[in-house]
């Protein structure tokens, strides 16, 4: 190979080594994605994850998000995907503030603001959450429900319940409900009865 043809090569490797590019599509099942970069699509590569040990996560990119190329020896087959670049069509969810904050594709979020010391999750109308616990959950701190508390098991309250209206149990009011069976003096009236 002569010197001119060397010098080329060796330039087309380092230029490939690091490259800009836009996933071009996806494959879920195979963990693989192509990428646009200038005039060349890419062989299906492994996108690199923040764990994939003992612990492992799994956040695939999506087409039209802004990566990065990492191809060893400038070898774009053998290359990996760095997510992500920030672009003006994807900008950051929060700019400015020290928050960590994720954006999801419908429209949910989870921040977190050191500053402020506050952790919210907000989903979009329809969305549920859930938390499975087998040994149970501990809340330490006051709760507050600004909605309704469907409990399905027994509970156990260790101090006084204050309840601003009323408490109905098997259909008793506990501040209306009358009594059957009321006589005077020292008798007892009998149960409560539904109002």
């Amino acid at each position: 190979m002569r010197a001119m043809d060397r010098t080329t090569e060796l330039t087309r490797l380092l230029e490939n080594l690091l490259r800009y590019g836009v996933i071009a599509s996806v494959d879920h099942a195979a963990q693989r994605c192509t990428v646009k970069t200038g005039q060349l699509l890419t062989a299906p590569l492994k996108w690199i994850t923040l764990r994939a040990g003992s612990a492992r996560t799994r956040w695939a990119p999506s087409p039209g998000e802004q990566v990065l190329l990492l191809n060893p020896g400038g070898d774009t087959t053998r290359g990996c995907v760095l997510p992500a670049l920030y672009s003006d069509g994807a900008p950051a969810p929060d700019a400015g503030s020290d928050a960590n904050v994720t954006v999801y594709a419908d429209g949910a979020t989870i921040a977190y603001d050191p500053q402020n010391h506050t952790l919210a999750a907000t989903l979009p109308a329809g969305g549920t959450a859930q938390v499975t616990a087998p040994a149970g959950v501990v809340i330490r701190g006051d709760v507050r429900i600004e909605g309704k508390l469907q409990v399905s098991a027994d509970v156990t309250v260790d101090t006084t319940i204050t309840a601003a209206a009323d408490v109905v149990a098997a259909g008793v009011s506990l501040t209306k409900h009358p009594h059957d069976q009321v006589m005077r003096g020292g008798d007892l009236s009998g149960l409560p009865v539904a109002s």
